[in-house]
């Protein structure tokens, strides 16, 4: 990173500190981008706080984060202001899951010139907003409020589900502590290929019984392979059922819960991210930076966090035999493999934590200094 302190423009106020809160959080990818941009801030040498409801979540972010995290047992405007302090201006970083933008904040925040930077993370799933809402989004205040997509295609999607937050709407490219991530060290092994995939265990989203028939067929086209899934959640017993019922019990495993994601990546020699949306992709950013190359479906997300030929392949959702087709060009082609490899790490360097966190309080008119590693 380059910047400091002296370096940024006149006239772009320094926040003097920053609540990172989450209304709603789950062991997953979004808990692991509330840790690591809350540490990314504080690296730049601003007083950060993070306040998050209690769970199973708040646990693994009270653990992971390196500066001062409240845990409360629900989340109201009188606890992000306790964080802030009484007689300091602040900037409230509020991590959403789902579409739409999030109301008890920002009416409770509007008047006491707080800045509100709402990210979303999730597509709406229901196809209106109810009248009540949409009345607040059209009268909100705007001035000190941001509301960002991590994609082109969230930041798309946000414009027609939210259309009188527009000009409030921005897109700025996610990130993804890549720090310490790099290629496994030494050359692949004897062995069936290692194929890995790491998410929630939440069909909802995410679809692994695609990639469990597809372990199928590359079973019955005679292909030497291991999967292992990683990630927790509530189908993970249906999902071992299926397996089960599949045939494929002897090729895969279920890893469960996955601390350190660079190690897992490491074990591997394909990454696989079988899923119905994303709205950003983040293991598909962790694989690349591993020198994995990635299989994914094409879906709202890893469109932009795959380059398709470039670092990885993209296939057709919710087909078996097309992620199993992808798989099987990887595993005979260790050529391709490697290529894909290699042109994955450079990809990956464009999705860096500290680079997201500075542009994104730069597209709030926030001057804040160059993090520091």
């Amino acid at each position: 990173m380059v910047g400091d302190v002296s370096t940024v423009a006149v006239g772009r106020p320094l926040p003097s500190r920053v609540v990172v809160t989450a209304h709603r959080l789950r062991l997953g990818g979004l808990s692991r981008y509330l840790v690591e941009h809350a540490n990314a801030i504080l690296r730049c040498g601003i007083d950060t706080r993070v306040v998050v409801p209690r769970s199973e979540a708040a646990e693994f972010v009270g653990d992971s984060f390196a500066g001062v995290t409240y845990v409360v047992d629900r989340l109201r405007a009188q606890d992000v202001l306790r964080a802030l302090g009484t007689n300091r201006a602040g900037v409230v970083r509020l991590v959403t899951g789902r579409a739409p933008p999030d109301t008890r904040l920002a009416a409770a925040l509007a008047l006491r010139r707080v800045a509100l930077i709402e990210s979303i993370h999730q597509p709406a799933t229901r196809p209106g907003i109810r009248l009540g809402r949409r009345v607040f989004y059209a009268l909100r205040p705007k001035r000190r409020y941001w509301c960002f997509g991590f994609t082109k295609g969230m930041q798309q999607h946000l414009l027609e589900y939210v259309p009188s937050l527009r000009s409030r709407i921005r897109c700025v490219r996610e990130g993804v502590d890549l720090l310490g991530y790099r290629p496994a060290p030494g050359e692949r092994g004897p062995g069936p290929i290692r194929i890995g995939s790491l998410s929630r265990l939440d069909e909802f989203q995410k679809d692994h019984a695609t990639l469990l028939r597809a372990a199928r067929c590359l079973r019955d086209r005679s292909i030497e392979f291991e999967l292992t899934i990683g990630g927790d959640g509530q189908d993970r017993t249906m999902l071992e059922q299926l397996a089960d019922a599949l045939g494929v019990t002897d090729r895969v495993r279920f890893a469960g819960w996955v601390n350190d994601p660079q190690a897992f990546m490491h074990r591997h020699d394909i990454f696989v991210n079988s899923t119905r949306f994303e709205s950003f992709g983040r293991t598909n950013i962790e694989a690349a930076a591993s020198a994995l190359p990635v299989v994914a479906s094409r879906v709202l997300g890893c469109v932009e966090t795959v380059e398709h030929e470039f670092g990885g392949l993209l296939v057709e959702p919710d087909s078996p035999e097309s992620l199993a087709d992808a798989i099987e060009r990887l595993v005979k082609d260790s050529t391709l493999r490697e290529s894909l490899a290699r042109n994955a790490i450079h990809f990956a360097q464009g999705f860096t934590m500290d680079v997201h966190t500075r542009a994104l309080f730069d597209a709030c008119g926030f001057a804040i200094p160059g993090c520091k590693h």
